[in-house]
């Protein structure tokens, strides 16, 4: 049952109260005058008793198609009010009536002695209930913002899929250009391209299965990517890494190498105008700088650049910052932070 797994808790206390009862009884029934340990007795043994019966009629409503949420409450209150002034008025009556005989009392259960009860019984169960409403609510909100809170997570996480995916075909679509450029070109450098291709590749295959990765691991394939494109470019592309500090940081995955996709995309690289790109690892961020070729008659583009942009906000809660000035593109990558 529902209820009796939400309330375990409440077992140990409740197991203590019995035994503490047998032991008041056992000590006390001797004499008319302990009746108010009874009582006591009696009152703790209600008050599980109310909070057993309107857990039992809540789960039992919860099975049925009420039309609103009212009407089940105020059915709560009342079938489980009922049960709980029965089960008082029998356990009060077999206390009073056992009292009355062992002793000898010139004393009977009346009406007056069964209202005081109803009213005191009363009392303590809508205090009980308003409790129990209380509790209720708090952890059906708490519920509610741990379901919101796993819905968001699942929501980035398929928006980090289909973003990614998006990358991985435009990747590979520019590296096919490529291969077969080499292969008009300069034939006898496509085997050495396509197993350098496979190697990148594997790392963007591989890297997906992780959420971060070491910056000298991905510098190491950006080195190598880089190094095979200068041999299609030649004299058009220069770059260089600068370290102030080690590079025992981590970033996420292919964000160096998506981030010189997109120099490539925008920018015209030849002999003549020939792009320099500039790897900066920085204490706090790492930095990528190119100058500026715009590609004659092509519109600029940041598709590529949100992109990754957008990848990095998902994976991190931090934002990936560029800026345009004096002829030079810069962007700024935080690390990630452990």
């Amino acid at each position: 049952m529902k209820f009796i797994n939400r309330i375990s808790l409440w077992y140990p206390p409740l197991l203590a109260s019995v035994l503490y009862g047998i032991y008041v009884i056992s000590t006390n029934f001797n004499s008319p005058e302990n009746f108010s340990w009874i009582a006591l007795y009696k009152a703790i043994v209600q008050f599980y008793a109310d909070l057993f019966f309107v857990g039992i009629v809540d789960d039992f409503l919860g099975k049925r198609d009420l039309p609103n949420r009212n009407l089940r409450l105020f059915l709560n209150f009342v079938m489980a009010w009922v049960i709980s002034v029965v089960f008082g008025l029998i356990l009060y009556v077999i206390m009073k009536q056992s009292f009355i005989v062992i002793y000898n009392q010139n004393d009977s259960i009346g009406f007056n002695h069964i209202l005081i009860t109803t009213l005191s019984i009363t009392v303590g169960y809508i205090l009980i209930f308003s409790a129990y409403q209380v509790a209720k609510t708090g952890r059906q909100r708490l519920q509610s913002e741990l379901k919101k809170a796993e819905y968001e997570k699942e929501k980035l996480r398929l928006h980090y899929e289909l973003l990614y995916n998006k990358l991985e075909p435009h990747f590979l679509f520019n590296n096919l250009n490529t291969l077969h450029s080499l292969i008009v070109e300069k034939s006898g450098m496509a085997e050495e391209f396509v197993m350098s291709l496979s190697k990148v590749m594997r790392y963007s295959f591989q890297s997906q299965e992780n959420e971060f990765v070491a910056l000298e691991e991905e510098l190491e394939v950006f080195d190598h990517y880089v190094s095979i494109l200068k041999e299609r470019f030649g004299d058009g592309l220069f770059y260089e890494i600068t370290k102030t500090v080690d590079d025992q940081k981590r970033i996420v995955p292919m964000t160096l190498l998506n981030l010189l996709e997109n120099v490539i995309k925008h920018n015209e690289i030849s002999a003549k105008h020939p792009v320099r790109i500039s790897v900066n690892i920085l204490p706090n961020h790492l930095e990528v700088v190119n100058n500026i070729n715009p590609k004659h008659g092509q519109m600029e583009g940041k598709d590529g650049l949100t992109t990754i942009s957008q990848i990095h906000k998902i994976k991190t809660g931090e934002n990936v910052t560029y800026s345009r000035d004096n002829g030079m593109f810069k962007v700024s990558i935080p690390y990630v932070v452990s």
